[in-house]
């Protein structure tokens, strides 16, 4: 325009790779400026206003991430001249998909790992934590005593010949005890 902008670009050419990706939409490309083909949707604006930098030479060096319909792609811009600007595009819809999918694997993960030391720690039939609960507890808190010099009390209690409980009156019955 009149102030030295880009007001719009038209598709000249692309490689296979990108006439791969824009699939249909090659065809309808070529030869069509930007805004008419784009409209005011899809990575059209973004892209208009970065080749204007890339042009004018502020452009950053970083990557545009773009979105070609269902597409999603990283387009870094280059400045040939005044009047000519290179985009170079990659694909990266499959790995972003990808991403996604380990991201939701890694949460199911994380939640299977608390409910399995949960399990560890518990004993099934009270739900009360199991010795090695109490131990990891126990240790944590001989530590902290050490550190801040707090009195610690420890009681523990044993039923002597629990045995003979289960053995005359079985398990259930040495369950409700």
């Amino acid at each position: 325009d009149a102030e030295g902008r880009v007001v719009d670009w038209v598709f000249i050419e692309a490689n296979a790779r990108a006439r791969e990706t824009m699939g249909d939409d090659y065809a309808l490309a070529v030869g069509q400026c930007a805004s008419e083909f784009y409209g005011d949707t899809g990575p059209g604006p973004d892209l208009l206003a970065a080749s204007g930098r890339a042009i004018d030479g502020t452009a950053d060096t970083g990557l545009h991430q773009v979105r070609h319909g269902a597409r999603r792609l990283e387009v870094s811009l280059f400045a040939l001249d005044e009047t000519t600007i290179v985009a170079a595009s990659t694909d990266v819809t499959e790995r972003e998909c990808e991403a996604e999918r380990l991201a939701a694997m890694n949460d199911e993960l994380v939640v299977a790992q608390q409910e399995l030391r949960v399990r560890a720690e518990t004993d099934r039939l009270t739900q009360l934590p199991n010795r090695s609960a109490i131990l990891d507890a126990a240790e944590g808190e001989f530590m902290r005593a050490g550190v801040t010099m707090a009195p610690l009390s420890v009681a523990l209690f044993d039923v002597d010949f629990f045995k003979k409980v289960n053995d005359n009156y079985g398990h259930d019955a040495g369950d409700q005890v």
